[in-house]
């Protein structure tokens, strides 16, 4: 092939597309004294060619192309390849909800798609402080703010699963006010529900972190106290009853308690635990009120 030849080819190339790129590869090439200009030359168009296929495979979406890393021409669609892979690693992320990505490389897209990220962390947060706020009315009572007989049900099962397996000792206190319906009537159900809210209050500040208060219905509350004795719980059944006769409350009359106490025994169930602190409470009513009673 001479060098006359080979010009056609080139402009052919050049009108046609990369198509015509297909000589490249011949060795037989003969342009006479000029042969190393030739050689040269189709080294480069074949660098051109390599770099047109490298940037159709990407339009295309492959981005697993493999340019070699000497061809010049390249060298943009390896950078949008090592882009494109990037931004396909952080919709992964965002997908799996990390939002912590912005993109910043391609232009109006970049800022179509932070906002994007942006709407989506938002839902998200929305979405779990939903969540929060549908748990919390689901555990706590509404007017004194502490945890709910359902709640307490599921930890009380958990207790008692530990105290069955480390026997590691858990008590259980019962307690209502005294006469609280001569306190609705009198005063009126809004003074009602502030006494109630006063209880919670006092027993709540006088109790260890890992003893867990719940109302139990109505002016009945409920207090299990992990790792404590039958004679520790009922030491603090005392003291939560003189602090509720002694401390101010929102009506003008003496607030008292009466108090059930029991200890967690091999083999019991939710149901006979808290059914011996209901009855110590009863015992507690019956014997005058305003009293500590144990359950064993």
């Amino acid at each position: 092939m001479n060098i006359e030849d080979f010009h056609k080819i080139i402009k052919n190339a050049l009108n046609k597309g990369p198509s015509a790129y297909d000589f490249i590869n011949k060795k037989n090439i003969n342009c006479g004294e000029k042969n190393q200009f030739c050689e040269d030359l189709a080294a480069l168009l074949n660098q051109i060619k390599e770099a047109y296929e490298c940037t159709k495979k990407l339009s295309e979406g492959d981005l697993d192309i493999n340019c070699s890393k000497t061809n010049f021409f390249a060298m943009p669609a390896k950078n949008l390849q090592s882009n494109l892979n990037h931004l396909t690693w952080q919709a992964q992320q965002i997908s799996d909800g990390d939002y912590n990505h912005k993109v910043s490389f391609l232009g109006d897209f970049s800022e179509a798609f932070n906002k994007m990220t942006e709407s989506l962390k938002e839902k998200d947060a929305l979405e779990k402080r939903l969540i929060e706020v549908l748990e919390e009315k689901a555990t706590t009572d509404s007017l004194t703010k502490i945890a709910n007989r359902s709640k307490f049900n599921e930890i009380l099962t958990h207790e008692m699963e530990r105290a069955d397996r480390y026997q590691n000792g858990l008590s259980l206190i019962m307690l209502d006010i005294d006469h609280f319906k001569k306190i609705n009537d009198t005063y009126g159900h809004i003074k009602g529900d502030e006494t109630l809210k006063r209880l919670a209050e006092i027993v709540e500040n006088n109790i260890r972190k890992s003893d867990f208060f719940a109302r139990w219905g109505g002016e009945e509350f409920i207090l299990l106290v992990p790792h404590t004795s039958l004679d520790n719980a009922a030491m603090l059944a005392e003291k939560l009853r003189k602090l509720v006769k002694t401390s101010k409350q929102p009506v003008d009359c003496q607030v008292t308690c009466s108090f059930g106490v029991t200890h967690f025994k091999k083999g019991d169930t939710a149901n006979t635990f808290t059914d011996r602190a209901d009855k110590a409470l009863y015992k507690a009513k019956e014997n005058g009120r305003d009293r500590v009673e144990i359950t064993k």
